[in-house]
C-alpha cells in the first residue's frame, strides 16, 4: 500500500446492537474549489484546537485526571461550530456515511478521523502549484512536499 493511500484512507469500525462488527473505507479526496479555500483556514485552526485538547488531557492526566474527566474534556470539543465542520472534513456526504458519523462513532474515534482527515486536506491544499507559487511570492520558499 503507498503512503498516499495510508495517508487518504479512514477506516471506521463499529460493533452494532446485535454484536455484529461493521467495517465502513473512506478514501479522501484532494480537496478543490471555492470551498476547499473557504473552509481551509477555519481547517488548520480546528487542527490547532485538537492540538491544545491533547495537550489539556495529557497535563490533566499527569495530575492525576480519571478517564471521566478525560472524557468531559473531549465531549466538551463537540459544540455546534465545530461539528459543522466534520462531514466536510470526512467528505461524509450520504445519509448512510452521517449516519455512521452521528451514531455509530464514539467521541475519540471521530477526534481521530477528523484530526487524520484535516491534515490531509491542509497537506494537499499547500501542496497545490498555486498556492506554493503565492507562498514563493510572498518571499518564502515554499511549504515541502508532502510524500505522494
Amino acid at each position: 500500500m503507498s503512503e498516499l493511500e495510508v495517508r487518504n484512507k479512514i477506516v471506521f469500525t463499529w460493533v452494532d446492537d446485535s454484536r455484529e462488527p461493521h467495517e465502513y473505507v473512506k478514501h479522501l479526496r484532494r480537496p478543490k474549489g471555492r470551498q476547499a479555500r473557504l473552509n481551509l483556514p477555519k481547517i488548520t485552526a480546528f487542527l490547532g484546537k485538537i492540538a491544545e485538547l491533547q495537550e489539556r488531557i495529557e497535563k490533566q492526566s499527569k495530575k492525576g485526571a480519571s478517564v471521566a474527566d478525560n472524557m468531559a474534556m473531549i465531549e466538551s470539543f463537540f459544540t455546534p461550530e465545530n461539528e459543522q465542520l466534520f462531514p466536510f472534513i470526512l467528505q461524509m456526504e450520504t445519509e448512510d456515511e452521517l449516519r455512521i458519523l452521528n451514531e455509530e462513532l464514539t467521541a475519540i474515534e471521530v477526534i481521530e478521523a477528523v484530526s487524520k482527515a484535516a491534515t490531509y486536506i491542509v497537506e494537499e491544499s499547500l501542496n497545490r502549484s498555486e498556492v506554493q507559487q503565492a507562498l514563493k511570492k510572498l518571499g518564502g520558499e515554499g511549504v515541502e512536499e508532502a510524500p505522494a
